[in-house]
């Protein structure tokens, strides 16, 4: 096989191996429910109310780690009503957090104006729309849902 044949071969294998990994990373990160765009009420957040209801004791205290709307935590306060707990709401899109603000006024309810990772530092948030849902520091390909994640 010639320089040029096998050149392109081991491209064209390198580009098999790439899409398979990057397949197998959409599969895992939708079963995490990273990207995946579900509602609360139809994800797995649901089924921690009953997990904190049967399991632990109060005071309970929740981190809502990219609280966009408030969608979370209308969730929460509805299924945890009177109890006691305190819940963090973390979300850097200032237009989306402008929303959050006017979700509740809730005396147990921290609203926090950034996001929220292992270590202090600054990140570049994409998103389609201004006030998005899907916003992410993950840049992600949304084509296939007819979204373009074009703005940051």
């Amino acid at each position: 096989m010639n320089l040029k044949k096998r050149i392109l071969f081991q491209l064209s294998g390198n580009r098999l191996i790439q899409s398979f990994l990057e397949k197998r990373v959409k599969f895992c990160q939708n079963l995490m429910g990273i990207g995946s765009a579900s509602s609360a009420s139809s994800s797995g957040e649901f089924s921690v109310f009953k997990l904190l209801k049967t399991k632990l004791e109060e005071p309970f205290c929740i981190f809502d780690v990219g609280a966009n709307k408030g969608q979370f935590l209308g969730l929460a306060l509805d299924k945890l009503g009177d109890r006691d707990f305190s819940i963090h709401c973390f979300e850097p899109s200032k237009e989306t957090f402008s929303k959050l603000l006017s979700s509740c006024e809730d005396n147990r309810v921290v609203k926090n104006n950034f996001g929220m990772g292992k270590k202090k530092e600054e990140a570049v948030l994409h998103y389609d729309e201004s006030g998005s849902g899907l916003a992410s520091l993950t840049k992600r390909d949304l084509l296939h849902f007819g979204i373009e994640f074009d703005k940051s």
